[in-house]
């Protein structure tokens, strides 16, 4: 029977051994938190980590796996690459965070600190921004894309540019450059041909 929320911990139901969860992500979390260049991929993703309690203390370790598709910011090819993310983090009460820690950390805890309340809490959170944080908003296929030509559009990955009149970008002052507006534009509208299939 799947487990109505993967990320919930019941303090009291840690066994010795310590507590094992291995499920599949809720249906839309990981959309949800995606950047608007990407999208998750068809199969869903996995959850799995471990909690282990001493005293009121629990550490928590696991990661998400799953997959994710985007379109190159510089080529428009569309790509699903495998998105595996790790957290590594200690829950402690809330009433006593600040006595189990040494001092010097004044207000502030240690990044992997968090704090909970009752006998029941999410561990949810550290899983979130894992995923988040490790994104970037413009993603490319490969560091050393070449992108499009600015002017024929022609994917500089595949082949040299046929138009003959590239625009020369170490040359500020070259006839052959067209304005931002239309490069944009030309780049615009040969990436909704690559994602429709049109040629």
């Amino acid at each position: 029977m799947p487990r109505p929320d993967p990320f919930l911990v019941h303090v009291d139901e840690i066994p010795a051994a310590g507590l094992l969860v291995e499920c599949e992500l809720p249906e839309g979390w990981l959309a949800a938190l995606l950047p608007a260049a990407y999208k998750a991929a068809r199969k869903g993703g996995v959850v799995n980590f471990t909690a282990i309690l001493a005293d009121d203390t629990v550490q928590v370790t696991g990661k998400i796996s799953a997959s994710v598709q985007f379109d190159c910011g510089r080529c428009a090819r569309n790509l699903e690459m495998p998105m595996e993310r790790s957290i590594s983090v200690v829950f402690v009460p809330e009433s006593n965070a600040r006595m189990k820690f040494d001092p010097e950390f004044e207000e502030q805890p240690p990044e992997d600190l968090c704090t909970y309340a009752g006998r029941t809490f999410s561990v949810e959170a550290p899983f979130v921004d894992a995923v988040v944080l490790s994104l970037t908003p413009f993603p490319v296929c490969r560091t050393d894309c070449k992108g499009l030509c600015l002017r024929c559009g022609e994917d500089l990955n595949e082949s040299a540019c046929t138009c003959g009149e590239g625009p020369d970008l170490a040359d500020n002052g070259s006839a052959n450059h067209i304005p931002l507006a239309d490069a944009v534009a030309l780049l615009r509208e040969k990436f909704e041909r690559k994602r429709s299939g049109a040629k």
